[in-house]
């Protein structure tokens, strides 16, 4: 499915849009590297570019701003993404307390 449409869907009729999510078949790893990954990229490219244009500056640290925001936009990057892994294990932990069952069983 179109990533736009689902995201607009979910916006818009979450109730029709989660019972239609709930009966597709699909993994993690799907659910990480076609979601996850794009959507986390979102807000960090137009952080980055914010810095971009407007400059990006750190009191009494040296080295170029650009790099600085570079760096600094990768690392954010790669947190969200550790962020949305964390969070699933959380959720999948809390999931028989919403009458709900775990989607994997943790080791």
């Amino acid at each position: 499915m179109n990533l736009v449409a689902r995201v607009q869907a979910i916006l818009l009729k979450p109730k029709e849009e989660w019972a239609k999510i709930k009966e597709e078949p699909t993994t993690i790893r799907q659910l990480f590297t076609q979601y996850a990954v794009i959507l986390a990229a979102i807000p960090v490219v137009a952080q980055f570019l914010g810095w971009a244009l407007l400059g990006f500056r750190i009191p009494y640290a040296g080295g170029s701003w650009m790099t600085r925001a570079l760096l600094y936009a990768i690392f954010s990057y790669i947190l969200s993404l550790v962020l949305v892994y964390a969070l699933g294990f959380i959720i999948n932990a809390l999931a028989p307390n919403f009458s709900s069952t775990q989607a994997f069983r943790l080791p």
